[in-house]
């Protein structure tokens, strides 16, 4: 008995996959197209500088966003304008990398660009309170800002 199951078993293999392969339908009909075929690269030849990019790194400099490097870079959804605490909007001004400017890095400096409606401070930003950070680098202490608020500023190309 047990010698006759080991020779059945493969036989048995063997037809399975002869009717699985039998159930792929007529030949050249999409169902008989290997599967791999639709996943295949185009040629070298054909493809474009575009399709040749694998990854894509961004390196922002501290106190930067994508929006102040690339502001109205093609394709880039970027804000031509910033909210001020009294929910007014402020038009967004060209300003050099070259600044001696710079916003508070302490928790005051948080809570007043955040300018939360939460119970707890903090919480609920509305992220309209950058008028109220006073950048350090400009006034009494060192020369006058560029722009009354540097922070509403983008790079120039």
């Amino acid at each position: 008995m047990l010698q006759t199951t080991f020779v059945r078993r493969p036989f048995f293999l063997i037809a399975v996959a002869l009717l699985l392969a039998a159930c792929g339908g007529a030949a050249g009909t999409p169902s008989t197209i290997p599967a791999t075929s639709y996943f295949r690269t185009p040629p070298r030849q054909a493809l474009r500088a575009i399709d040749k990019i694998k990854h894509v790194v961004i390196v922002v400099q501290e106190n930067r966003s994508f929006n102040d490097l690339f502001y109205g870079f093609p394709g880039a959804k970027t804000a031509t304008f910033g909210y001020d605490s009294k929910h007014e909007k402020v038009a967004l001004k060209p300003l050099g990398l070259a600044s001696t400017w710079d916003l508070p890095h302490n928790s005051q400096g948080f809570l007043e660009a955040c300018d939360g409606i939460g119970s707890i401070p903090g919480t609920h930003c509305r992220m309209d309170g950058f008028d109220k950070e006073r950048p350090s680098g400009c006034g009494a202490s060192g020369p006058r800002c560029p722009i009354k608020w540097p922070q509403y500023s983008y790079v120039p190309h």
